[in-house]
């Protein structure tokens, strides 16, 4: 069960809570078959798709297909509105080499070179500008200590005002992403590889802290994962400056930019209704994401995973395209394709409420590890959850400093429905703000598609950690909180 966490764009695991007390590292300690390197002996629990092809053609298949994908993206909305098989059938009518050009002309774009360099550099300096204070990360296998800054819904509003400012004055158009959106993921695609590159550079030369170096495997895999777990440069880590402030803040700045190029085109009508609820349903999202980042900064994306393509390029690369895909197809769609006004509403509402559940189920885990916190420090008040006192498992474990912790495990409340139930909250809500895009293609639902096979594999890796971590304590909370996802059915 992975500390508490925020977001899906790399979401929290199950209601694990590590209390403050423990001040420990969260790390199982180390077996016969641990990695020579430090970090991973907790957390060498790979995507599954590589988990038997690790050594290069895993990666290097993972790599090529996901770079071509983005790149294919940007083509197919610019130049086809989204219409997939308009798209195949011209790229087939095309040489090789034509399809190449088509596919990366968006390399011509300079506006847009500038526009994703500018983003990129604009949040680094908010997040060091802007004021806000620091917060300590997990505590990792060799005892270093990540520092977080806890000025992201301020950075993020800041980010909103001045996008506004630069479209009303005109100093940047409003549908600037839409219009260059070709340009702007294929510059994304780009940036992405040249800083992962950098960071493996980095990794090699100086790396930040203990829990770096190679895996043993190929350095196809070191480039695919990362050498380094919590890379730092300029006083920043750097995962929280691609991860949060740059996949994230674009995410928002990009959905706006979609519906004011919807705007463009229906005006203010019932229309614009399909675009405005994707939005709405999306600014909030991301609006909570800030406002518990620090909970993302303690989830298996920032303690478990390594800098490298993986997670680095995920962000940079892959968010600004996938996870905006429903909206940059909605926005170029003739309304009469689109869902109902009534349809739109009833998305609205239960969307609303799925985000609100998500939110919800995080501050159970944090009311409770506060609460329990508290309590043993001699108040006397426990935690409560639901007006009934948290009932939790506590799970001892030993770190490879030999050192025993003890972890809570939540047995009430949402978590005691299903030990990853808040999931079911972040599909449904990426499935609302997807389906005002209607019966009009597939390519709309790519996200949600992406984001369950994401999730089901996160959970997979999470129960695999937490059993090697916790032994029977694990099998024990299993026998009391039987379903993983979705309560009497798995």
């Amino acid at each position: 069960m992975e500390e508490p966490a925020a977001a899906h764009h790399r979401p929290s695991g199950s209601g694990c809570k590590q209390p403050p007390e423990s001040g420990g590292p969260t790390l199982a300690s180390p077996t016969p078959n641990s990695p020579t390197y430090a970090a991973y002996d907790d957390c060498e629990v790979f995507p599954i798709s590589l988990m038997k092809t690790r050594q290069w053609h895993g990666p290097m298949t993972v790599m090529v297909s996901t770079y071509l994908i983005v790149q294919w993206l940007g083509h197919i909305m610019l130049r086809h509105s989204g219409n997939i098989q308009e798209s195949f059938i011209h790229l087939l009518s095309l040489s090789p080499l034509a399809v190449l050009q088509e596919m990366f002309v968006g390399l011509q774009d300079l506006q847009a070179l500038g526009f994703v360099v500018g983003f990129l550099l604009f949040e680094g300096f908010l997040l060091i500008a802007v004021p806000g204070g620091n917060f300590d990360g997990p505590r990792t296998a060799n005892g270093y200590v990540p520092v977080y800054r806890t000025n992201g819904l301020a950075c993020h509003l800041l980010t909103l005002a001045t996008w506004a400012v630069l479209a009303v004055t005109g100093a940047l158009p409003a549908a600037f992403l839409a219009e260059h959106v070709q340009g702007v993921l294929t510059w994304c695609n780009q940036v992405g590889m040249v800083v992962c590159g950098l960071l493996y550079v980095k990794g090699k030369v100086c790396p930040t802290g203990p829990d770096s170096g190679p895996s043993g495997e190929s350095p196809v895999f070191d480039f695919y994962w990362g050498l380094e777990l919590h890379p730092r440069v300029l006083g920043v880590e750097v995962k929280q400056w691609t991860n949060c402030r740059f996949g994230l803040m674009l995410w928002s700045v990009a959905c706006l930019s979609f519906t004011a190029y919807a705007y463009e085109r229906t005006g203010l009508t019932v229309g614009l209704l399909p675009s405005l609820v994707s939005l709405i349903l999306q600014l909030v999202y991301c609006t909570k994401f800030f406002a518990w980042e620090m909970g993302y900064c303690c989830s298996m994306d920032i303690q478990h995973d390594r800098a490298g393509f993986y997670l680095i390029w995920g962000c940079i690369g892959a968010v600004p395209a996938m996870y905006t895909s429903a909206l940059n197809f909605i926005c170029r769609q003739p309304p009469e394709t689109l869902l109902t006004p009534t349809g739109c509403l009833v998305a609205l509402t239960v969307g609303l409420a799925s985000v609100l559940c998500n939110y919800a189920a995080d501050r159970q885990k944090h009311h409770v590890r506060h609460s329990s916190a508290t309590t043993q420090a001699g108040a006397d008040t426990p935690p409560r959850v639901w007006g009934r006192p948290a009932k939790v498992l506590r799970a001892t474990y030993v770190d490879r400093t030999g050192q025993t912790h003890t972890s809570l495990l939540l047995l009430c409340g949402f978590w005691g429905m299903a030990r990853h139930f808040h999931y079911l909250f972040e599909i449904l809500a990426a499935l609302c703000w997807s389906i005002p895009a209607g019966s009009s293609g597939i390519l709309p639902y790519l996200y949600v598609i992406f984001l369950t096979l994401l999730l089901l594999d996160r959970t997979l890796r999470d129960e695999q950690r937490c059993h090697r971590k916790y032994g029977m304590h694990w099998e024990s909370y299993k026998e009391k909180v039987p379903w993983v996802i979705i309560p009497y059915v798995w």
